[in-house]
């Protein structure tokens, strides 16, 4: 069972075969369940800046609420946002427009957009992605928003969905169990320990129950059909 026979390795990457598409749409069905207008702030509960605002003085309001960042424009009309620091290093008199970043497609998300491209959307378009809901920005997302209990949220579910995949391939494809504990050295004795102390409480349901989730990495990345399950 440890081992690659001829051609498994192109059989196992088919993402025709049902059982792999059924798990990867569980994994990819909690990824996606939290949207990015979960995660943002309001417009209207904004610390805005001014763009004729003096930039100094703007850099010092913002650090006085701890803001690394504030969106920039007239009313609640965005055009775009400052950055603290930036503000701070400004010349006597600049204004905070002098230091705009500008409102474009790289600082935009739909807010039904999952965590991921809103991660992607930080990293490319600098420290804040507004959010669009039809044609109307409704809010505004920043690193530290990332700190917050929806996001958490999404990567425990994510991690939990991974673990019960791994865990159901595991039991699909060993069906002598002990064949994936030798897969894990010397961490096998630990996995026995945990399933006998379990077994004693009557909660184990097998060896699998003792794994934690190196181990079943470790036993599905020993194959390629199971590496397959995280893409060709």
């Amino acid at each position: 069972m440890n081992a690659d026979g001829p051609g498994q390795e192109e059989a196992a990457l088919d993402i025709d075969d049902p059982s792999r598409g059924d798990e990867r749409r569980a994994i990819r069905a909690v990824a996606e369940a939290i949207q990015a207008r979960l995660l943002q702030t309001p417009l209207s509960a904004a610390e805005w800046v001014d763009p004729a605002e003096d930039a100094r003085g703007a850099a010092e309001r913002l650090r006085a609420r701890t803001f690394d960042q504030a969106p920039t424009g007239t009313g609640l009309a965005v055009e775009g946002f400052v950055l603290t620091d930036e503000l701070a290093r400004a010349e006597v008199g600049a204004i905070a427009g002098h230091h705009l970043h500008p409102l474009d497609a790289s600082h935009v998300v739909s807010g039904s957009a999952p965590v991921l491209p809103v991660l992607e959307a930080l990293a490319a378009g600098g420290r804040m992605v507004f959010v669009v809901d039809g044609r109307e920005v409704t809010g505004f997302i920043t690193d530290s928003d990332l700190n917050k209990h929806p996001v958490r949220t999404h990567f425990y579910l994510l991690l939990s969905s991974l673990e019960a995949v791994m865990a159901a391939w595991v039991r699909r494809e060993f069906p002598d169990l002990e064949v994936a504990v030798e897969l894990l050295g010397d961490e096998a004795t630990k996995v026995r320990s945990r399933y006998r102390r379990d077994q004693r409480a009557n909660v184990a349901l097998d060896l699998v129950t003792g794994m934690d989730v190196s181990h079943l990495l470790t036993i599905v990345g020993n194959r390629a059909d199971g590496r397959s399950l995280f893409g060709p």
